[in-house]
């Protein structure tokens, strides 16, 4: 019998045997918006067609379940990442649902997540320490560095419950006290009142203090309400029509002496009580406008479990707080990153990852997300790389050198970082040197130094070390090129600064007694003082027409005049406060100049005449 056939073939198309996998994407908690933010982006996280080996289209479709309250506008997504991006606009506060729908050639996939829309819901009022010294009556702004801000829940100073030991506050330790002493607070924020009517406002004080309150949200628009004094005490100001919702800009400033202690009540319509303003009608800060977002994120460095990205720095009107990574569409960082580089450990090797990167700013505003980044790990290298065989000295100085190497390999991956050894001691502690070039600083002039190193792979395979290179520093130059050290000259004489030729006397000068009363006169001349001082707190509010002319009980030329009979120094003191003629007129301290020592005919020379004396 014959056989018909010897064999059967049968051919298997490659997309015949693909499985039907619908495509997928991760679980979502609750996306919380913040009300007035408008248009914001969504993260889809974890997105997948369920194909090992091509990408395939998915398309999305998302509804929200009150377009009133959230409308959507589009979604981004590019084959193969693991995130997309839904843009939506935000348009009232309340809960909704959207309904996410991804759908590719294998089917669809649905989920239905939940967003609350609310109000900027981070409470309290901001109170900040500035290293400035009481008398100088500064109103420090944004610009004015601090040394310590806390958030308090209420407007009442918790001064006495601070720590100052970590406080670096210099004045009080300066004037020889503690560092609780002789600095300047503020506490300030955003008010927005409950309900609509006429407020009262009460300020107590345990030194100078002032409020100030602005008709809207920006601070520089802020007027004087209130100002405690030692010649005033606890005033009050009212009635004053505040809008419910609205936002005014609020600011305190407390300079303190030897007491702290600030608060601020209010006496609410339809009440007849003042109570503290609690935290739950105030912001530390008011900002409705977001961040620019990051751009041009991109890979550094590629391990096998490891990824090191970087992006261009966000822009804000105010200030950028940090920045957010997301890991396919997940948060990763427990605190905001303030640099604009970032290290991604705990990777599996080749495997995809899709990154994005958001801005944040001081009042929780994110940015639009940057642009997606897809990348995948190395596979597991096993081999290690070969160390570099040449070193450089591109440069150097008495106390730095500028070192280039090369001739690093690695037969699988890449050489992704070094380990550099100076004398024999490994110089990059806390990481790999992800550069073939580094600037050793702080070392000593015309000194040879050992250098070796490490290459290591993507795998963190590390090679032998290279044979040893020697460098060496030149001469010590103060006024040659630099790399970036810091440097002197300091000639030291051993001769002496400073001097005593007395104690100073700090008597009555206000209402003229030390001058204008013979015994009280008498008596300094008596005490033979190195110095009479013309000054105390209270001559801080002092300018020079205040303190110079005819018609008042002293001036600066009586206290001179005891000055020179009793052979001592005047150790005048001059009006730094806000609102003097020595703040307010450039011309000020030329008119004194004039009146200390110049002719009589000049302007400030003109007003010592008129006292009596004469150039």
């Amino acid at each position: 019998m014959k056989r018909l056939f010897s064999g059967i073939v049968i051919f298997l198309f490659p997309f015949l045997l693909q499985a039907q996998n619908p495509p997928f994407f991760g679980l979502m908690d609750t996306v919380r918006i913040i009300s007035g933010s408008g248009n914001n982006v969504i993260l889809i996280p974890e997105v997948d067609d369920g194909e090992q080996t091509y990408n395939q289209i998915i398309t999305f479709n998302v509804t929200s379940s009150n377009p009133s309250i959230l409308s959507i506008d589009s979604v981004s997504y590019q084959a193969g990442s693991k995130i997309a991006l839904i843009y939506c606009k935000e348009k009232s506060t309340g809960i909704l649902n959207l309904t996410i729908e991804a759908t590719d050639p294998d089917g669809s996939f649905s989920r239905e997540v939940p967003v609350k829309v609310s109000l900027y819901s981070n409470h309290g009022i901001l109170m900040s320490f500035y290293d400035i010294v009481f008398w100088q009556r500064i109103l420090p702004d944004e610009t004015t560095p601090s040394v310590f801000d806390t958030i308090i829940q209420q407007f009442d100073g918790p001064y006495n419950s601070v720590n100052y030991d970590n406080i670096p506050l210099t004045v009080g330790p300066a004037m020889g006290g503690p560092k609780n002493k002789y600095f300047t607070s503020t506490i300030t924020g955003y008010l927005v009142p409950p309900v609509s009517g006429n407020y009262y406002f009460k300020l107590t004080a345990l030194e100078p203090g002032e409020v100030y309150l602005s008709p809207d949200a920006n601070m520089k628009n802020k007027v004087k309400i209130l100002e405690d004094s030692w010649d005033i005490s606890d005033p009050t100001y009212g009635p004053i029509t505040l809008t419910e919702g609205q936002v005014y800009a609020l600011y305190a400033v407390h300079w303190i002496i030897e007491n702290r202690g600030l608060k601020l009540q209010w006496q609410k319509p339809g009440s007849s009580i003042m109570e503290t303003i609690p935290g739950n009608v105030m912001y530390p800060s008011y900002d409705n406008i977001r961040p620019t977002p990051p751009s041009d994120l991109k890979v550094l460095t590629r391990a096998s479990n490891m990824l090191r990205i970087a992006w261009n720095e966000s822009t804000d009107n105010k200030k950028v707080s940090g920045y957010s990574i997301y890991l396919n569409g997940y948060l990763i960082n427990t605190s905001p990153v303030k640099d604009p580089f970032y290290q991604i450990n705990g990777l599996n090797p080749g495997t995809t990852y899709s990154i994005a990167v958001v801005a944040n700013d001081e009042m929780g505003n994110s940015s639009l997300a940057s642009n997606i980044l897809t990348v995948s790990t190395y596979a597991t290298d096993a081999s290690a790389p070969a160390p570099p065989d040449t070193v450089i000295t591109i440069s150097k100085t008495g106390l730095a050198i500028k070192l280039q190497w090369q001739g690093a390999s690695d037969s699988e991956t890449e050489v992704i970082g070094y380990n550099l050894y100076v004398n024999n001691e490994l110089f990059n502690t806390d990481n790999l040197i992800f550069s073939d070039t580094i600037t050793l600083k702080g070392l000593s002039p015309l000194t040879q130094y050992q250098i070796s190193l490490e290459a290591v792979d993507a795998s963190f395979n590390v090679s032998d070390r290279s044979k040893t290179f020697t460098i060496a520093t030149g001469e010590f130059d103060p006024l040659g090129p630099s790399l970036g050290e810091t440097r002197a000259r300091v000639k030291v004489l051993a001769e002496n600064i400073s001097w005593n030729e007395g104690i100073g006397l700090n008597g009555p000068y206000e209402d003229g007694s030390m001058v204008n009363t013979i015994a009280i006169r008498n008596r300094v001349k008596e005490f033979k003082a190195g110095a009479i001082r013309w000054g105390a707190i209270s001559a801080n509010s002092k300018g020079f027409s205040a303190s110079t002319g005819t018609g008042k009980p002293n001036t600066y030329g009586k206290m001179l005049q005891l000055a020179n009979e009793i052979g001592a120094y005047f150790a005048l003191t001059v009006g730094v406060k806000d609102g003097t003629d020595y703040r307010t007129n450039p011309q000020t301290f030329t008119r004194l100049m004039e009146y200390l020592a110049g002719p009589d005919n000049t302007p400030g020379g003109a007003i010592r005449k008129a006292e009596g004396y004469s150039e």
